[in-house]
């Protein structure tokens, strides 16, 4: 069955608040879609992370960093036990220029190493911490620790990726808006007039500027969290092919069952066959 990672309750909390956190102790945890940003910290002896079809295995304790379209599962075949915390945030709960600090991709993710007094474990146990208090401070401490870590995050990343060439943190901001608005709405049809008026921008103008930021055009980019999705619902539900094609912002299943060949190279009923 389809699974949303945030039920009625969680929703309200962050669509009332912008931040919403979370522990769980678990053995697996079954496919979800993410609708907000997403920090976990995970601790396991071992385990799979299996994200828009990517498998992150976990030993030890790694930090994830999801975008509101990821999917993902946890899986441990020897039944191990997997300490989760989640923070969940909407992106209007910091700035603009600390969510552009964040690479654009789907999910990133680093093993957490504890360091003398400092480290990304010991600056989320404090955000959690914090979360219950009562002070009119409270939501400032809140947006400073989740900053700080994001922060981290991103510098981790860019060690890991060489130290990338720093870009302009204004404009990630503004593709961060324009691409987390698509993932907000992806499950349905989406035009370039809505998603240029959206940006504030000419629809001739959006096209060549979104291409130029994320380097495909926004109709692939579009398809890639369609044909993800798809996957994920094909592989991991039961759900017929006509209601995975109308998940997935698809209004003939016959058009969805064309688009997925394109894109993954085989049928999706010989894929969940295994065939």
């Amino acid at each position: 069955m389809k699974k949303e990672i945030f039920s009625v309750a969680r929703n309200e909390i962050l669509l009332r608040e912008q931040i919403y956190v979370d522990y769980h102790v678990i053995h697996s945890y079954p496919l979800h879609r993410h609708d907000f940003y997403e920090i976990e910290l995970v601790s396991s002896s071992g385990c799979v992370n299996i994200i828009n079809g990517v498998e992150v295995p976990v030993s030890d304790t790694v930090c994830f960093f999801y975008c509101p379209h990821t999917t993902h599962e946890y899986i441990s075949s020897e039944n191990n036990e997997i300490i989760v915390y989640n923070i969940a945030f909407a992106e209007t709960f910091v700035t603009p220029e600390c969510l552009g600090l964040i690479c654009i991709r789907d999910f990133i993710f680093t093993p957490v190493t504890p360091s003398d007094g400092h480290s990304l474990a010991t600056d989320i146990h404090a955000l959690f911490r914090d979360f219950d208090g009562n002070s009119p401070t409270r939501r400032m401490l809140l947006r400073s620790r989740l900053e700080t870590i994001l922060a981290e995050l991103s510098a981790e990343t860019q060690e890991q990726n060489g130290n990338e060439t720093e870009r302009d943190n204004s404009d990630d901001a503004n593709i961060l808006r324009i691409l987390s608005y698509i993932s907000r709405h992806f499950t349905r049809r989406i035009s370039v007039g809505e998603l240029a008026a959206f940006a504030n921008v000419s629809p001739k103008y959006f096209s060549s500027y979104f291409k130029k930021a994320v380097g495909i055009t926004y109709i692939k980019y579009l398809t890639k969290l369609r044909m993800n999705y798809a996957h994920d619902l094909v592989t991991g539900s039961d759900r017929s092919l006509n209601q995975i094609a109308t998940d997935v912002g698809y209004s003939s299943v016959s058009n969805f069952i064309a688009a997925f060949i394109r894109y993954h190279g085989t049928h999706p009923s010989a894929l969940r066959q295994g065939k």
